[in-house]
């Protein structure tokens, strides 16, 4: 075991002396005590997780305490969470890599100290979020390494200004990030920033700080290394001993610190000691997030817990630790700083922290909310056609309400169905839709949803069977869904009253022996045979076939050389259509003239010659939609050569 730990430190050394980036996977053997399986810890960060090794510190003391565990450390210089959570960053890709082939536990994950301060809602937390979800979506836990301040002089950059400020401001203002971070993601916060600051006012002359006042010394890292320990495994069950859970869960009395057989440890007992025992001492709060309605109240419960054999603590609290609590924002939520109970003042998000005397303190969230007082929908009643999907709008009441998030529901999802307010409707019938806000507020909306309109009414004349002077009109359309029957209505003018003519249960109707010469006006309702349900009516489609055409006579002009017509008039036709032949066996009768006014009732054919004889017939038309509908050819007439 020796011989392999000075191999290790070799290691690290040349690592150290090459520079970033830096990835390493140590794993240090645990005693017999220690449980079966490995803990697998990855640790990613920059300089301030990589300098020292303190990974390596971390599995150390592990070790010394019984704890069998695993590391792995992806660390770069300077780098910050963004650029993990990128995927097309080169250590983006290493991070997932690492993620998907390994079983880890926990992954602590440490921010650039200037970053959480600087650009915390632009790229701390969408970053923080993003490996949150990596870690998590790969079976790990993330744990949060809050850095420190500087050893004096702090500077950072804040909104396109530089803040200067001193080491126990900038530590307050690094712990309220990392627990605002923390309560964001419902992750465990390792509060190193908060023990440096500790350690520095307890023992000024012990140095945490190299040269540059920001990198740490080895004591430096094995105090961040011991306030990550105890972070994690601060409520770790590792068996079913209490006792052995208790000895366990902090790692302070661990014996690892430099001694015969750990030779390359670089603190003695009593800094070790000291870095154990100022970790040793946590807080916890009743709850790391809470959310309450505008106006209301709450309390901030918080407790101090250190070792029974912390002397350390005991010497600084001899009466106990007191609590004194605080707002960052007092126009959101004020707080008695006795008690803990506070009042949310106006809608918004604060932090409320607990402190203690002997330095340590956690923050609390509260977000306040404005409830919803009521909901409204736009209209009582509405109508739709069975098929159709509709949204409808409901409004919760007040319009700064906080959660406007709404719960739909249908008294009969037969007929109709609803998804956060889009409406499907399924069958004909009445339904009423309910929409409820999260705090039980409900109103309701009903729609009579009544079969879809029947559409391409179309029309097409066959003979009578009762002779030329009658016709049979055939009307179509498409079918609609759940409609039961049809019921067909004529009318023989646009306006006028329309005639029920028929009930069928399919989709076409002949209506037979019709006089030609006449107009017909259709439309066709869908029924399910409840009245309040029917469609509405199609488009009136119309019909007409004009009468036979007459003409009334045939003659060569004065010239001899023109022929012209004369034929009835026919009203309700939109023209009339004029054939021409010079055999009147051979039936190749050639269209010669289309007439386009009904009124016009007189032809001359000025393409005839004077010795050859013609034959005529005519036949009105008329336009039934796009189609032009032709009535019966006249009677044959001759007109002979001229003499």
């Amino acid at each position: 075991m020796k011989t392999r730990k000075r191999i290790l430190s070799i290691i690290m050394a040349i690592a150290l002396v090459i520079g970033s980036p830096y990835v390493e996977n140590i794993a240090f053997a645990a005693n017999d005590a220690t449980i079966n399986k490995p803990i697998e810890v990855l640790f990613i960060g920059n300089s301030l997780t990589h300098r020292n090794s303190m990974p390596a510190i971390f599995e150390g003391i592990s070790e010394a305490n019984g704890v069998d565990v695993n590391t792995t450390m992806l660390a770069f210089s300077s780098y910050y969470l963004s650029y993990f959570a990128d995927p097309t960053n080169d250590y983006g890709k290493q991070l997932r890599q690492l993620l998907e082939k390994n079983s880890y536990d926990f992954v602590v994950v440490q921010a650039q100290s200037s970053e959480a301060l600087s650009m915390y809602e632009t790229s701390t937390i969408p970053s923080a979020t993003t490996l949150a979800n990596l870690i998590r979506n790969n079976g790990a836990e993330p744990v949060m390494y809050m850095t420190w301040a500087y050893k004096n002089k702090c500077s950072y950059e804040q909104d396109g200004k530089t803040i200067t400020t001193d080491n126990a401001t900038m530590t307050e203002k690094l712990s309220e990030a990392y627990y605002r971070m923390g309560n964001e993601l419902g992750a465990k916060v390792a509060p190193a920033g908060q023990n440096f600051k500790r350690y520095k006012d307890l023992f000024p002359n012990e140095e945490l700080y190299n040269e540059d006042e920001k990198h740490p010394t080895y004591l430096g890292s094995y105090l961040a290394a011991c306030t990550i320990y105890n972070t994690i495994f601060s409520d770790y069950q590792f068996s079913d001993n209490e006792e052995e859970n208790i000895a366990k869960q902090s790692c302070i009395g661990c014996p690892y610190y430099k001694s015969e057989e750990l030779p390359n440890i670089k603190i003695n007992k009593e800094k070790a000691e000291h870095c154990q025992m100022i970790s040793d001492v946590t807080m916890s709060a009743n709850a790391p997030y809470v959310s309450i309605p505008f106006k209301g109240t709450g309390r901030f419960f918080a407790s101090v817990d250190a070792s029974k054999s912390n002397d350390l603590y005991k010497e600084l609290c001899p009466n106990g630790d007191k609590i004194t609590f605080s707002t960052l924002d007092n126009s959101i939520v004020s707080i008695d700083k006795t008690t803990g109970k506070f009042k949310a003042n106006k809608v918004g998000t604060t932090l409320i922290k607990a402190t203690s005397e002997s330095g340590v303190s956690i923050c609390q969230t509260v977000n306040v909310r404005m409830p919803a007082s009521g909901v409204s929908f736009n209209e009582d009643k509405s109508s739709m056609h069975v098929g159709e999907t509709k949204k409808i709008n409901a409004t919760v009441l007040p319009a700064n309400a906080t959660d406007k998030s709404l719960t739909w529901t249908s008294s009969n999802t037969s007929i109709a169905t609803v998804n956060n307010g889009t409406v499907t409707a399924l069958t004909p019938g009445t339904v009423t839709i309910t929409a409820r806000t999260h705090n039980g507020y409900s109103a309701q909306t009903t729609i009579t949803i009544s079969l879809t309109t029947p559409t391409n009414l179309t029309l097409k004349h066959t003979k009578s069977s009762k002779g030329g002077a009658y016709i049979n009109i055939t009307a179509s359309w498409n079918s609609v869904a759940k409609a039961e029957k049809y019921i067909v209505y004529r009318s023989t003018s646009s306006n006028g009253t329309y005639k029920k003519v028929a009930t069928v249960s399919n989709t076409t109707y002949t209506d037979s022996n019709l006089k030609r010469g006449s107009k017909y006006f259709y439309k066709v309702y869908a029924s399910c045979g409840v009245l309040a349900y029917r469609s509405a009516e199609s488009s009136i489609a119309s019909y007409l076939v004009p009468l036979k055409a007459k003409i009334a006579s045939a003659a060569r002009t004065k010239n001899k050389t023109y022929i012209k017509l004369n034929w009835n008039e026919q009203s309700n036709a939109n023209g009339y259509l004029i054939y021409r032949a010079v055999n009147k066996k051979t039936n190749t009768y050639k269209l010669i003239k289309k007439i386009t006014k009904n009124t016009k009732i007189s032809f001359i054919d000025k393409t005839t010659k004077k010795n050859r004889q013609y034959f005529y017939k005519i036949c009105a038309y008329t336009k039934n939609g796009n189609v032009n509908t032709n009535g019966a050819y006249s009677k044959i007439v001759r007109v002979k050569k001229a003499k």
